[in-house]
């Protein structure tokens, strides 16, 4: 699923870190991946509720 995901989304910052992030970093991918994902981080989730505390706290490393 991760695969597909980044597949029709392949500019989508959480799908590409999420499916890199599923092989070892021995490229150093996962840190540029990060990187982008921290930038769209509090817009896309935007919310007090407990879904968005779930996926900032997986994101925000």
């Amino acid at each position: 699923m991760l695969r597909r995901a980044h597949e029709l989304c392949p500019n989508e910052a959480i799908y590409a870190y999420s499916y890199l992030g599923s092989f070892s970093n021995a490229y150093g991918t996962r840190e540029n991946e990060l990187q982008q994902v921290q930038n769209v981080l509090e817009d896309r989730f935007k919310g007090e509720g407990l879904l968005s505390d779930y996926f900032k706290s997986i994101y925000a490393q």
